[in-house]
C-alpha cells in the first residue's frame, strides 16, 4: 500500500474515490486461514472487499502483482469491474519471459533528476525505431515533480 506514489494518488483522488489496500499477509493485514496464497484467492478477497464496501462496480488501476490479481478479478467477476488499467505488470504464465536483472535494476534506481530517470526508462519502453518514427513522443509523457 505504501508503495503507491502519493502524487499519483492525489491526482486520482481529485476526481475519483481512491481505495488502496494490501492483500492478505502483506503489510499490516492478517494472513487469514489460507496457508498458501494464490492470485485467485487475492482476487476473491478483492471481490469480497468491494462487496463489504457496497461498491457495485469499480474502475481498477493495478500495479505489478496487483495487475495479475486485477486480471483474475476481471475474469471471475466481470460485473464488478468497470475499467481495467494495468500498470507495470508481466503477463506471467509458462510462456512469459522475465525481464533481465539489468532492467530490474533500472526500475528500482531512483537516482538523478526526473529527466535522468526518464532518459533511463525511455529505451526500456520504446524501441529506437519507434522513437525515430515518433520524435515528439515525450510531449505526451506526463510530467511529475522532481523528488531529488
Amino acid at each position: 500500500m505504501d508503495s503507491w506514489d502519493s502524487t499519483l494518488l492525489g491526482t486520482l483522488a481529485s476526481n475519483h474515490t481512491v481505495i488502496v489496500f494490501d492483500n492478505r499477509g502483506i503489510g499490516n493485514t492478517t494472513s487469514g486461514s489460507e496457508q498458501k496464497f494464490s492470485i485467485a484467492q487475492f482476487a476473491n478477497d478483492t471481490a469480497d472487499l468491494l462487496e463489504a464496501l457496497k461498491i457495485r462496480k469499480a474502475d481498477v488501476l493495478a500495479w505489478s502483482l496487483g495487475g495479475r490479481i486485477a486480471q483474475e478479478l476481471t475474469l471471475n467477476y466481470p460485473d464488478k469491474v468497470g475499467k481495467l488499467i494495468l500498470y507495470a505488470i508481466g503477463c506471467g504464465g509458462k510462456g512469459s519471459v522475465p525481464q533481465s536483472q539489468e532492467v530490474r535494476n533500472e526500475f528500482v534506481n531512483g537516482t538523478g533528476t526526473a529527466e535522468d530517470r526518464i532518459a533511463r526508462f525511455v529505451p526500456l519502453f520504446f524501441p529506437q525505431e519507434w522513437r525515430n518514427e515518433n520524435p515528439n513522443y515525450l510531449e505526451n509523457i506526463p510530467k511529475t515533480r522532481d523528488n531529488s
